[in-house]
């Protein structure tokens, strides 16, 4: 397992700044994502300051070479976990690779609020839950699923592995995971249905399908973005749901920074990308245990 000083999860405009300040920092530095998944990539940016009438892509593939310049390593891959380590952090990827941190930076879009499933919110924490990590401890040997079609959805499943078995998932729609994923996830059941809602009394008992119904001790949500790192991590929220931050982008758990959308922040490029120099410099005055951090 590889160590950095920082790893950045997203490569939209939030990601790139950071990354060109923590490299530029002399951190060593990993930037994990895909600058082809940020929404600004296929757009016309025409109010970047210094940029006039240039696309998203133009923009990010100029800001990652220039983040690889000054150090920085990316990895065009997606982060699926993380994990507190004692004092650090472990990120897994899409294609099963871990690499550990001093500092994590956060900067992926908030991820969806839930499947909107009736019974969804009535049975929330009573068998409907979005942390393998969090909640998987209660449901050992038990009978669960994990919903979701993305490569979150199977590395929640793999993680359930450690307290049960009897694990199904439950795709809404063709799912879409790794070649790796694929193969860790043998034996482990796959189903495309349409879910219609959860049913129970005092707590989750079945799942209905638009074909039938199964019972199922709990259900995890793959939510997906930043909310699931969120709630792995223990990061606390606002009243939105978003990542909760200080003007520096710190979050509630120590060595943990966010930054962009995710914390609610106005959709620009502009204002992603200064609230992640921000987070950026946090983390290097973090890292480096220094109380001032200047880089024009």
């Amino acid at each position: 397992m590889k160590d950095y000083d920082v790893i950045i999860i997203g490569a939209g405009p939030a990601g790139l700044s950071a990354s060109i300040f923590c490299a530029r920092s002399g951190l060593t530095t990993l930037l994990i994502g895909d600058p082809q998944k940020a929404p600004w990539y296929t757009a016309q940016v025409d109010n970047y300051p210094g940029i006039n009438g240039a696309t998203g892509k133009e923009i990010a593939l100029a800001a990652l070479e220039q983040a690889k310049q000054f150090g920085a390593e990316h990895l065009n891959e997606e982060a699926t976990s993380a994990q507190q380590d004692n004092e650090q952090f472990i990120i897994t990827t899409s294609r099963l690779k871990k690499f550990r941190t001093k500092a994590l930076i956060i900067t992926v879009g908030i991820g969806r609020k839930g499947f909107g499933i009736p019974g969804e919110k009535e049975f929330k924490g009573r068998g409907v839950h979005e942390c393998v990590l969090c909640d998987g401890f209660f449901y050992k040997n038990k009978k669960v699923a994990v919903i979701g079609s993305n490569n979150h959805a199977a590395q929640e499943a793999l993680l359930l592995k450690q307290f049960t078995q009897d694990i199904t998932i439950l795709s809404p729609r063709e799912p879409q995971f790794t070649k790796e994923l694929q193969e860790a996830l043998k034996g482990i059941e796959v189903k495309r249905v349409k879910i219609k809602e959860f049913k129970g009394t005092n707590k989750l008992t079945t799942v209905v399908f638009e074909d039938g119904e199964e019972d199922f001790d709990a259900v995890f949500l793959a939510l997906g973005g930043a909310k699931s790192f969120a709630t792995q991590l223990g990061l606390e929220l606002t009243k939105e749901g978003f990542i909760k931050v200080d003007d520096e982008g710190r979050t509630n758990i120590k060595g943990v920074f966010a930054a962009g959308a995710c914390t609610g922040a106005a959709p620009q490029a502009a204002k992603s990308a200064g609230d992640a120099s921000a987070a950026a410099i946090a983390a290097i005055k973090f890292v480096k245990g220094i109380e001032r951090y200047v880089d024009y």
